[in-house]
């Protein structure tokens, strides 16, 4: 949470001051604008941030605008809609179809519950970011394996739990004079001796 960079964007600069100053004193790195226009410049001028807070009903160009440009900009960046009870309705369907990732209700309730959902939020796009690594470097891991394994001189076979063949490399397969054996059984496909080894 340390430094995290926040976006706050409502045309009620009395309420944008006192955002402001509470995610200040939580932590946060704070950039504020009132309208759409002035925060999609933000956006595109400076480096990424962590979670933007965006009135729903600004003149101009409204929260939801915002947020869709906003998405299109940065994906990773978690957006919480801040709205009257009028239009709670547009604050539940900017959840749904426009990936905020929660709403606020006017007038807040308390500047700290303010501070809880802009954390929450700021460690939900954490925790999606450390995962899309793990993942782009388990890919990576993958390629790498398979490609040695396809350069590799020995024949190399292997099989899922169910005895389905998920791996046979070039060198298998100019052994067994096949190239169709991923995806099969290895029982059925295989001439003995190679069907009965298990190690």
């Amino acid at each position: 949470m340390d430094h995290e960079r926040v976006l706050v964007v409502d045309d009620d600069e009395g309420l944008l001051h006192l955002m402001e100053l509470a995610l200040k004193r939580a932590g946060y790195q704070v950039t504020t604008a009132n309208d759409g226009p002035v925060a999609v410049d933000i956006l595109r001028d400076q480096e990424p941030f962590a979670v933007m807070l965006a009135d729903l009903m600004m003149p101009g160009m409204n929260g939801l605008e915002l947020l869709r440009r906003a998405r299109v900009m940065d994906p990773h960046m978690e957006v919480v809609v801040i709205t009257a009870a009028a239009t709670l309705e547009s604050a539940i369907s900017a959840l749904r179809a426009d990936g905020a990732y929660d709403y606020l209700l006017k007038p807040l309730e308390s500047m700290d519950q303010l501070s809880l959902t802009v954390e929450r939020a700021a460690t939900y796009r954490r925790l999606r970011l450390e995962r899309e690594a793990l993942q782009a470097k388990m890919r990576a891991e993958a390629e790498r394996l398979h490609a040695v394994i396809a350069n590799t001189g020995d024949a190399i076979l292997a099989a899922d739990a169910n005895g389905v063949l998920t791996i046979v490399n070039p060198a298998a397969a100019r052994l067994l004079d096949r190239d169709d054996l991923v995806g099969r059984n290895a029982i059925d496909s295989l001439r003995r001796p190679y069907s009965t080894l298990n190690a």
